[in-house]
């Protein structure tokens, strides 16, 4: 992530920026839904809810990581969404 951040301006304008941006969103929406899940299992039913939010955010991330190296593999840009 720190590397991202620091190389962005190199790959500004080409294909690779896409790329630089899925992985800053893939960690930052990450962090945020394993800190829901942190908040959520420190209440009393949070376990409930936290574990299938860490198992789904672990599936999502997985989703991204694989869709990102095809991608990368292929040499195209991924979507801005």
């Amino acid at each position: 992530m720190f590397i991202n951040y620091y190389t962005r301006s190199r790959v500004s304008g080409t294909w690779l920026e896409s790329h630089w941006r899925w992985q800053l969103r893939t960690f930052w929406f990450a962090a945020m839904w394993i800190v829901v899940a942190v908040i959520a299992a420190i209440t009393v039913v949070g376990l409930v809810i936290a574990i299938p939010i860490v198992v789904i955010t672990g599936i999502w991330v997985l989703y991204r990581m694989v869709r990102g190296w095809m991608a990368l593999r292929d040499k195209i840009a991924l979507p801005v969404v």
